[in-house]
Formats: structure tokens, C-alpha cells, sequence
């Protein structure tokens, strides 16, 4: 996975500090999100080192894997195509085609495998921060057909590029957009949502709830959230974006799915909060993440 600092550009941004309030000190409100009937829309993003760390002796990694039945999350994801064997059956996986790689060899058969198992049911990712990760338009739009014909075969249902919420590279999926005739348009559109660390939490927040929108209107497709995170060090200022968040997108009937990251037990790289982590060091669902659970 990719975990870049979003950059805003400074209109953007004044306009997002002019709604900040000041922030209180919530705690994870694990009663009402478990409450939240959620289940439909909450994706497990469980991190590729956990089935890695399995091996190596984690034993609690394996038995959280196993709790996820039953729990508010119906889906997972990995950032890639093959099943974890660790996840329940009962939770459809949700394959990511992360790179251009990911459409031959071992991961095609894998995601082949995804959809053999799971039919209709499954939705395909496309590429992961294709903005900065170097994949053009041409090239994305050049291998989409794949994508399109096998939602043509098997009834899947395929997303968008899933880009940053940077708006200086919103250009990108309006040119990835502008190509497709009709009937090739994605059923969803991809995107991420990380807050920028420093800024207050109720000026991301808006921020984020207008950048969602405005794709939602720009598109006038359902959004697929599969990344979402605050980047704050300070706990109470994640619960609250985690607390507020989760129920804003319950909420909006154009929001098809969502998944926090931080579903490991140690952060991905020095972009990511410890404050964000679904997980403790052993493997054990931290409260955050119990939150979520449910």
C-alpha cells in the first residue's frame, strides 16, 4: 500500500480552517457505531503483513481474522488479488488490480480465482494512487478493457483508478473519464481520503465531506472509499474523525463502501498515525478498531 501526505492547495484549505472548532476529547464511541447497521458498507483493509506475521508466531493475528465474521465488517481487502487464507469465508474479499502487473501471471489468476468463488458479488479495484505512482492515462485506459470485459463475462462490478484527494492531480481521473465511451464507465468511483497532519480535525473533516461530494456530483457515480485515515498523533482527534466519519458515510446513500487503514500492527511508514491503528502490537484489536468491529 501507498500512504502519501495529501497537499491541498492554499484556497483550498483557508476556506476548510474557516469551519474549525475546537476539539473536544471523544473517546471511540464503540456503542453507537456498533449500533450503526454498517455491515453492508465496512471493508476490512487487512494489511498484506498480517498473513506474513501469522506465520511468524502471531497467533492473536489469526484469531482477530477469525472475528470478523459475525462483526460490522462484511468485506476485506489486501491491496492485492489472492485471498489471505486467514480471512473468514464468510467475508467477500474485494481484489485490488494495485499495479499494471496485476493483470498477468500469478495475480490474474488469482483475481480469477476471487471471482470463480465469489461471481457477482465481487468488485475489482483498479489501480492504487495511479498519480503517484508513475501509471499514465494512457496506460490505465489502455489496459481497462480488460476490466470491462470480464464485468461483461462474469457480472462483476469494477472501480475507478483510486486516486489521493489531492486537487492538484483531480485532472487525472477527469482525463481517465473522458475516454471511456458509456457503456465502459466504472461502477464506482475510487478514491482516498487522508487528512493532512497539523490542520484541525473539524476543517479536515468538512474538507473531506466536500471533496467526497463534489467527486460524487463531478462523476454521478456511487463512491468507493477504499483508503481513509486521519494522520493526527493525537488520539482523541482520531476517534473523533473515525466517530464522525464512519457515521457521515453510513449516512450518504452514494457512498457505497469505506475502509480505515491501520488494520496492522505496526504503521505502514512515517505518513501513518500509531493513533490510527486498528490493531495492538500482538495482533489483538486495539479499542479504535474494536470500535469499528462492532
Amino acid at each position: 500500500m501507498s500512504l502519501f501526505q495529501i497537499t491541498k492547495s492554499v484556497a483550498s484549505l483557508a476556506a476548510c480552517l474557516l469551519l474549525a472548532s475546537p476539539i473536544q476529547a471523544l473517546p471511540v464511541d464503540s456503542q453507537s457505531l456498533a449500533q450503526r447497521n454498517s455491515g453492508s458498507k465496512r471493508i476490512a483493509m487487512w494489511d498484506y503483513r498480517n498473513t506474513r506475521d501469522i506465520q511468524n508466531g502471531y497467533a492473536n493475528l489469526k484469531i482477530t481474522a477469525s472475528s470478523l465474521a459475525g462483526s460490522q465488517f462484511s468485506m476485506a481487502s489486501d491491496w492485492d488479488t489472492l485471498i489471505p487464507p486467514e480471512l473468514p469465508e464468510s467475508i467477500t474479499f474485494i481484489p485490488q488490480v494495485r499495479t499494471l502487473d496485476h493483470l498477468s501471471g500469478d495475480h490474474w489468476n488469482n483475481l480469477l480465482n476471487v471471482v470463480a468463488r465469489q461471481g457477482s458479488n465481487t468488485v475489482v479495484q483498479y489501480v492504487n494512487e495511479p498519480d503517484f505512482n508513475g501509471i499514465s492515462v494512457d496506460a490505465a485506459v489502455q489496459h481497462w478493457g480488460q476490466l470491462v470485459q470480464l464485468r461483461a463475462e462474469k457480472g462483476v462490478k469494477i472501480t475507478s483508478p483510486a486516486l489521493t484527494s489531492d486537487p492538484n492531480r483531480a485532472s487525472w481521473l477527469r482525463d481517465f473519464m473522458s475516454r471511456l465511451s458509456p457503456d465502459q464507465k466504472p461502477d464506482y468511483i475510487a478514491t482516498h481520503f487522508y487528512t493532512t497532519q497539523g490542520q484541525p480535525c473539524e476543517s479536515e473533516m468538512a474538507w473531506g465531506k466536500d471533496y467526497m461530494q463534489k467527486l460524487h456530483n463531478e462523476f454521478g457515480l456511487p463512491l468507493w472509499v477504499n483508503e481513509i485515515a486521519s494522520t493526527s498523533r493525537d488520539q482523541a482527534e482520531v476517534n473523533q474523525f473515525v466517530n464522525e466519519m464512519s457515521a457521515w458515510m453510513d449516512a450518504q446513500p452514494w457512498i457505497a463502501a469505506y475502509g480505515f487503514t491501520g488494520m496492522s500492527r505496526e504503521v505502514a511508514d512515517d505518513f501513518s498515525s500509531p493513533a490510527s491503528l486498528l490493531l495492538t502490537a500482538d495482533g489483538s484489536w486495539s479499542p479504535l478498531g474494536q470500535a469499528l468491529h462492532g
